[in-house]
């Protein structure tokens, strides 16, 4: 979906879009990216993430455990589409930042690329939203949570 929303937008001079695909989607998303006038990079994977979440003001994504780390690590305005096969787990970590205005969550069956588009533009141009987003994703921050961590491993081994 997510690509044919890009085609929907691609006319707009104001957006520009990193695509990280997997190695499975990446030959065939480069193929049909090659005609996209908007500004745009395409990787099958990505090693420095954290230049990724540097740069965007807007991140759409699936809803895993390590993706979400991320988002409360990097302080991410989100827009999250849970993989609808993975057993409900990421529907209930997206359903957990977007009961707190965390994120934003869209699920698959109710998406479609007019609504999609329509959410990302609209979000790209609502500095206040993202804020708040980015805001509110940091209740989910534990900043001493190595340090917890080990206490708690230390405490069992005693």
């Amino acid at each position: 979906e997510f690509k044919n929303a890009v085609e929907r937008m691609q006319k707009r001079e104001d957006l520009q879009f990193i695509h990280i695909t997997g190695k499975s989607d990446y030959n065939d998303l480069k193929k049909d990216y090659s005609c996209i006038t908007m500004r745009h990079r395409v990787f099958a994977f990505l090693e420095p993430m954290h230049l990724a979440y540097s740069l965007a003001d807007l991140v759409v994504s699936r809803a895993g455990a390590t993706t979400i780390a991320e988002l409360v690590y990097f302080q991410k305005a989100a827009l999250l589409i849970p993989y609808p096969y993975a057993g409900g787990h990421q529907l209930e970590n997206a359903y957990a930042l977007g009961k707190e205005a965390a994120a934003i969550v869209l699920r698959e069956e109710e998406l479609g690329c007019a609504r999609l588009s329509d959410t990302i533009v609209r979000l790209i141009h609502s500095p206040f939203e993202r804020q708040a987003l980015e805001h509110n994703i940091q209740k989910f921050a534990v900043p001493d949570a190595a340090g917890r961590l080990a206490e708690l491993a230390i405490s069992l081994v005693k």
